[in-house]
């Protein structure tokens, strides 16, 4: 035969509430609450995070612009310095200086002597000038010769400049003379 207890037995009152199946409801709840904790902790830092990055991102993109704005200005600047440099070797080019000016602006040619004046015209070149000493005429002459063309003298003459008032007085020659320039020394 089978026993059966029908003795009512006494629950305690911390047994009677706590339950197996009301602990682990109430578990899954706190591990429900935690783990939502956690999630929205993590979703907020990765927010922040990201944030960050936006502001880092935004800062680089001021930083660009400022650059792209430089970056016009000199490509405008470079584009107005080459239309200058253009300008410039256009003008260059047309620009063709007669030799012989090369030969006047040389200080070892015209040592202690001086040009007043220089007219040139077809392949003709008048000259006027000074000197103070006669002894250094001889030699321009000569190496003008050799340089530039045959000579046409004109005549020299000798000129005295005097200031009264600061009791001065100045000897000096002065010159003019014409020259008949080589085949291609004047271009």
């Amino acid at each position: 035969m089978l026993r059966f207890n029908f003795a009512e037995t006494k629950e305690s009152t911390y047994s009677k509430y706590l339950k197996p199946d009301l602990i682990f409801f109430f578990l899954i709840i706190l591990f429900v609450i935690i783990g939502t904790y956690l999630y929205t902790a993590t979703l907020k830092q990765e927010i922040k995070n990201a944030q960050l990055e936006i502001n880092s991102l935004n800062g680089e993109i001021k930083r660009l612009h400022r650059i792209q704005r430089t970056e016009k200005e000199l490509i405008s600047r470079k584009k107005e310095l080459q239309r200058k440099l253009d300008v410039v070797s256009l003008l260059d080019k047309r620009r063709k200086v007669p030799a012989f000016l090369y030969f006047f602006a040389d200080p070892n040619n015209v040592k202690d002597i001086w040009i007043d004046s220089l007219e040139y015209s077809g392949n003709q070149l008048k000259l006027t000038g000074g000197t103070f000493s006669i002894k250094k005429f001889p030699y321009f002459l000569k190496i003008s010769e050799e340089n530039l063309g045959n000579i046409l003298f004109r005549k020299t003459f000798r000129q005295t400049y005097e200031n009264r008032e600061l009791n001065y007085k100045v000897v000096y020659y002065k010159f003019n003379f014409g020259l008949e320039l080589k085949n291609g020394t004047a271009h």
